[in-house]
């Protein structure tokens, strides 16, 4: 399980940390921290709930202390969807603002065109 979270030293950060613990309420947390490698990169730390008891991820946290942004994900009410097992409900929390997702059907084996164009007035946003 430890090499899951080994990342080499010619990638973009290095695990500093990880820890698993396991509440009483049948949830997994694994979580991991990472220093950066190069000083153009920088850090982060991610953090995964899984309730063992369905075996689906409930949540998912990544953070940026050093620019103070959190994004959280919550899954929750798991259904089959054509044979693939989805979280109906889904919550994306960056700062203040939280968007909120219900799937009510899942197509899937089909191709999916998605032009996008960005405007050479946006720039990226640097962390």
């Amino acid at each position: 399980l430890n090499k899951m979270f080994i990342v080499p030293e010619n990638k973009v950060a290095n695990l500093d940390y990880f820890s698993m613990e396991m509440n009483d309420n049948n949830l997994l947390k694994i979580s991991t921290f990472s220093n950066p490698s190069y000083s153009n990169h920088f850090k982060f730390n991610q953090s995964i709930e899984i309730n063992t008891e369905i075996s689906r991820m409930v949540a998912t946290v990544v953070s940026y202390p050093e620019k103070n942004i959190n994004v959280n994900v919550n899954y929750s009410d798991y259904q089959d969807f054509s044979g693939h097992t989805l979280p109906k409900n889904l919550s994306i929390m960056v700062g203040e603002s939280n968007l909120k997702f219900e799937t009510n059907k899942a197509v899937f084996d089909k191709n999916l065109n998605f032009p996008l164009n960005i405007p050479d007035s946006y720039k990226p946003f640097q962390f």
